[in-house]
């Protein structure tokens, strides 16, 4: 399944705007020039946008946002549109306009058969149903009005009409940068088998990453994109990133552990020869097990990327590998390569090495890996040095390996 980012372009009196949890009152103006905005996105990669007429979700005057939908069409990235189609011919104006898909809200819940005949006359490829709702009840008319319809009833009654795709909003988050509701999406998608793309309040690349893995079909971004909590180009990395990450060559396997195999990473991590050089043991509770399998393994989060080295002939784990602190904007990490003690010797370090920075260099795209290596880890030190890294000269301690001089060094 693709999973698709969509620039938000919300429109009210021609302008592009953003509502705090839709309210009216709470409007951030971001361009008066909507053709600007659309090849703004289109010039970083969009290749879909989520375009919104406000004042026709609260039946005011829509002229000026029919024009600026016409010149954001012109910018040529496919739109996906919505806001006050209730009817009929409003629905076929809008598509044979040149939009790629319909989104109807209201109209889904007060006029069921509209979607039918929608879904008829244009496949449901091209129509979706924008499904709003505030602690799981649905909101109507630009989410002034509450109902007392589930988000989930809702949805499957779409989904035996023939809908296949909609448009989840969490309406508290809207707009506020509160983090996307990525459990209630997907358990939307769990419980009526609908493609769902969620919407409302991205705050960072996690939110792309989490929405990604929970499955969802796309991710609407808005203020975040408008105000640089996100990149357009580094979420659009996010999200084609192949996740879980798993690696092999060289003799070894690299890849996450399983919940099960989190028992060794802490018997890696309570031993004292293998830990002394990084300033002792560290004993994890299994509260603390847990938080941290959660925020590095799964769901994980796109910054941090942690495997176990096995050896590809017996399966055994032997060791750790991974970055951490990765920066999407300078394409550097921390590193850390350990291999347990009763294994070393046996070149599982050097193999894995040499398979996962060609991982993150070629692959990821990566510029730079430091290992913040204690000054007093020695033996930590020359075995990198002996692989190619070089002496950090700002940082005592530190080395670091570059995309070009890896590549220079290993042929790749």
């Amino acid at each position: 399944m693709t999973f698709v980012l969509f620039p938000a372009i919300d429109l009210r009196g021609g302008r592009v705007v953003r509502l705090a949890q839709g309210d009216p009152g709470r409007q951030t103006v971001y361009g008066d020039d909507p053709l600007a905005v659309a090849e703004r996105w289109r010039a970083e990669g969009a290749e879909w946008l989520h375009v919104v007429n406000l004042d026709g979700a609260f039946g005011d005057d829509s002229a000026p946002n029919r024009r600026a939908l016409r010149a954001i069409l012109a910018a040529g990235v496919r739109v996906q549109f919505g806001g006050g189609l209730r009817d009929k011919i409003g629905l076929q104006r809008i598509l044979d306009l040149g939009v790629a898909r319909a989104v109807i809200g209201t109209a889904a819940v007060e006029d069921p058969a509209l979607v039918d005949w929608a879904l008829a006359a244009f496949g449901p490829e091209r129509v979706v149903v924008g499904v709003d709702a505030r602690d799981g009840l649905v909101r109507l008319r630009g989410w002034t009005q509450g109902t007392g319809l589930t988000a989930a009833d809702l949805g499957r009654r779409l989904r035996a009409q023939g809908l296949t795709t909609c448009v989840f909003t969490d309406v508290a988050r809207d707009g506020v940068g509160a983090g996307v509701n990525v459990a209630a999406s997907a358990a939307l998608a769990q419980a009526t088998g609908l493609r769902v793309i969620a919407s409302g309040g991205v705050s960072g690349l996690d939110d792309v990453h989490r929405a990604r893995r929970a499955g969802l079909a796309g991710l609407i971004v808005g203020r975040a994109l408008y105000e640089g909590q996100v990149r357009l180009s580094e979420a659009r990395a996010v999200a084609a990133l192949p996740w879980p990450v798993e690696l092999a060559g060289h003799g070894v396997r690299l890849r996450p552990p399983r919940p099960d195999e989190m028992a060794y990473v802490r018997r890696l991590w309570s031993d004292p020869e293998r830990m002394a050089p990084v300033g002792g043991v560290w004993p994890m509770t299994d509260e603390e097990a847990g938080r941290w399998y959660a925020r590095v393994v799964d769901p994980g989060r796109p910054t941090d990327f942690f495997c176990l080295i096995f050896d590809a002939a017996s399966d055994e784990p032997v060791g750790e590998v991974g970055c951490r602190q990765f920066n999407w904007e300078t394409r550097t990490a921390l590193f850390n390569v350990t291999v347990a003690a009763d294994r070393r010797g046996r070149g599982y370090g050097r193999a894995a090495l040499r398979v996962f920075l060609d991982w993150f260099f070629n692959r990821l795209g990566a510029w730079m890996l430091v290992d913040d290596l204690a000054p007093e880890n020695a033996p930590g030190q020359r075995a990198l040095l002996r692989f190619g890294f070089e002496r950090d000269p700002a940082v005592a301690g530190h080395v670091r390996l570059t995309r070009e001089r890896f590549n220079r060094l290993y042929g790749c």
